[in-house]
C-alpha cells in the first residue's frame, strides 16, 4: 500500500514561520515603543527608523503572500505538476556549507534548502523523508519562478513485492 510522506499545508515550514515572526514581532515592538516615547527622541531620526521598519515589515509580508501564493494556492487549485520514478543522483547536504540536498527523479532535478518557508524541505539528516537512491516516489511539485521545482506531495509508491 502506498504511503503519504509529506503534502504541503497552510501554515508551511514551521522552523521557517517561527523564524519570521521572530523578526517581525519584535520589529512592531519597536516601532510601538518609538510611537509611544517619539516625544524622548529627535522627530527625524524616529521619522527615518519608523520608515524603515514599515518598508522591512511590508516587504517581508508581501514576499511571503508571493510565495504561498506561487507554492499553496497553486498546488490547492490543483496547479501542479507530478513525475513518478526511482530516486537517482541523490546528493545529500554536507554539514557545512550552503548546498542543497537534491536528487533526480525520471529526469526531474529536485534541490532544496532547510530555510525554505513553502513546500519540502527537510534534508535527509533532519529526518527527511528521501532516503537516497533506489526509492520509488511520487511527486507533485510546482515549477517556480527562479528555475526550482518546489516540491509539494511526496508518495511512497510500494510494489506488489513489498
Amino acid at each position: 500500500m502506498n504511503k503519504v510522506l509529506f503534502e504541503v499545508n497552510w501554515i508551511g515550514n514551521i522552523y521557517s514561520f517561527l523564524w519570521i515572526i521572530s523578526i517581525v514581532v519584535p520589529l512592531i515592538l519597536g516601532l510601538c515603543i518609538l510611537v509611544r516615547e517619539r516625544h524622548k527622541y529627535n522627530g527625524k531620526l524616529v521619522g527615518v527608523m519608523l520608515a524603515f521598519w514599515i518598508f522591512i515589515v511590508l516587504t517581508t509580508t508581501v514576499h511571503l503572500i508571493i510565495q504561498y501564493n506561487c507554492v499553496v494556492i497553486q498546488y490547492k487549485k490543483g496547479n501542479y505538476m507530478e513525475v513518478e520514478g526511482t530516486v537517482e543522483n541523490f546528493s545529500r547536504r554536507p554539514k557545512s556549507g550552503h548546498q542543497r540536498e537534491s536528487f533526480t527523479l525520471n529526469g526531474v532535478v529536485f534541490a532544496y534548502d532547510p530555510s525554505a518557508t513553502w513546500g519540502y524541505c527537510q534534508p535527509r539528516e533532519n529526518g527527511g523523508v528521501i532516503a537516497g537512491n533506489g526509492q520509488h516516489l511520487r511527486i507533485r511539485y510546482i515549477p517556480y519562478y527562479n528555475g526550482d521545482n518546489v516540491i509539494v506531495y511526496i508518495e511512497r509508491i510500494v510494489g506488489e513485492s513489498e
